[in-house]
């Protein structure tokens, strides 16, 4: 909620706001919503899969003593 009050410009806006101003009164459109959230979270596993080795090496190398 503080996000959307917080934003003043279309560009600066975040995801889940994007989303959640997706939602109609009485529409809803699950298929526009559900692409936008799968296109929002893709680049993150594809940095993820990309960076695993260091994700990885880093997480590991702190529960060793």
């Amino acid at each position: 909620m503080l996000a959307t009050f917080l934003t003043q410009g279309v560009d600066a806006q975040t995801v889940p706001v994007v989303l959640s101003l997706m939602l109609g009164e009485r529409i809803q459109d699950f298929g526009k919503i559900a692409a936008a959230s799968l296109m929002a979270v893709i680049p993150l596993f594809a940095a993820a899969g990309f960076l695993q080795r260091w994700l990885v090496a880093g997480l590991t190398s702190g529960s060793v003593k």
